[in-house]
């Protein structure tokens, strides 16, 4: 690490092999069938969805699927490590 003072060791953060596959088809689908729930199980669901006060957030839960975690070399600073 002498020779390259920009570069350090760290331990890699595991993204986990169901977050990895995830593709742009994949989130469009995600949103057509919510699209469709609402529109068979929620009444008044153009009101729901037009009114630009309401919106949906998703997050993580946070549970790790893969826990196997290595050394990398990576640049210093750098926030994430996969």
């Amino acid at each position: 690490m002498k020779r390259h003072p920009d570069i350090s060791e760290r331990t890699a953060s595991t993204l986990g092999h169901q977050r990895a596959i995830v593709n742009q088809a994949m989130i469009a689908n995600c949103f057509q069938n919510l699209n469709t729930y609402l529109k068979t199980e929620v009444d008044d669901w153009e009101r729901l969805v037009g009114d630009p006060k309401r919106f949906f957030n998703a997050d993580e839960s946070g549970f790790p699927v893969c826990v196997k975690m290595g050394k990398v070399l990576a640049e210093k600073g750098v926030r994430h490590v996969y």
